[in-house]
């Protein structure tokens, strides 16, 4: 199975993650997991809503992940 936001294939740890409440399983890699879990917890500038925008290496380091646009 691969990850439902940048389609790396899914560590078997990974695929075992369900979100406590729905119980349902979350299909995302860690990576992706913790950019959406600081997301969930950030304030976010919502004065742009383009994503080009939004420099992701401030939050992961993007050398570990090829094929993640920096």
């Amino acid at each position: 199975m691969r990850c439902k936001s940048c389609d790396v294939l899914l560590e078997s740890h990974e695929l075992k993650r369900k979100d406590k409440e729905t119980k349902e399983f979350i299909d995302l890699c860690n990576v992706c997991f913790k950019v959406s879990a600081l997301a969930m917890h950030t304030e976010l500038d919502t004065s742009t809503n383009d994503a080009d925008d939004v420099d992701i290496s401030n939050y992961i380091d993007v050398a570990a992940r090829p094929g993640i646009p920096s």
